[in-house]
């Protein structure tokens, strides 16, 4: 375990998986998502972190916007985010460790190396918690960032509800997850009627434009379409 110091300012708790270690190289991961929700954050915002894992954009959050929700359902990557908390000392942060997607009861968490991000619920694993979002966030989020691993549609799909607030949305857009829990790249897409969706550097795209290669992955943000 390890102590790093953000490029942005904060410190974040990192152990040894591929994550932590470039984070611990680089000071930063997933940069272009890191500095878009930054910059897009205000200060009365709640921001929902949906698989939070280590906490490192949970971490950068909390000293620009009002709440931050993280949730993650590995017991390991929690602990050390609540390590990163208290030694920043945000208190308003709150960190739950459970999974979300699959309603209310427990489900098997299949624990993935090098990179513990990639951590999946399946048939194999540790039995860990699962719940509604709407047990720990009724009111909902004003921005969400969403990587569940596959999950993104079926949490969607049992809480449609989350998607009435936000103004904005990060999601990861994987084909090959998703269909790990039978569903596709458009079932996911077909959410978000209501935004308008881009890469991160602001490129349209759409369910035509966008690859369905196996190994392939890319971020995607939903900003809401604002009447007049």
């Amino acid at each position: 375990m390890n102590l790093v110091e953000l490029d942005e300012g904060p410190r974040l708790y990192v152990d040894a998986d591929l994550i932590s270690e470039t984070i611990m190289m680089t000071g930063a991961w997933e940069w272009p998502l890191s500095e878009l929700i930054r910059n897009e954050l205000r200060p009365t915002d709640t921001f929902l972190d949906l698989g939070a894992h280590i906490g490192y954009f949970s971490i950068l959050a909390a000293p620009i916007c009002q709440t931050v929700v993280a949730i993650e359902p590995q017991i390991e990557a929690m602990e050390l985010l609540k390590k990163s908390t208290d030694v920043n000392a945000f208190a308003n942060i709150q960190c739950v460790c459970a999974a979300v997607g699959f309603g209310r009861g427990t489900v098997r968490l299949k624990r993935t190396l090098p990179n513990t991000g990639s951590s999946f619920v399946g048939e194999e694993g540790s039995e860990i918690s699962a719940i509604d979002v709407s047990d720990i966030l009724p009111g909902g989020a004003d921005v969400i960032k969403m990587d569940i691993e596959g999950a993104e549609h079926n949490l969607l799909a049992l809480e449609p509800w989350l998607l009435e607030r936000p103004r904005m949305v990060f999601f990861e857009y994987a084909p090959t997850v998703l269909r790990r829990y039978g569903a596709t790249g458009v079932d996911l897409l077909q959410h978000f009627e209501q935004f308008a969706i881009t890469r991160l550097d602001g490129a349209k795209v759409s369910e035509n434009s966008l690859p369905v290669d196996d190994n392939w992955y890319i971020n995607l943000v939903a900003r809401r379409r604002f009447n007049g």
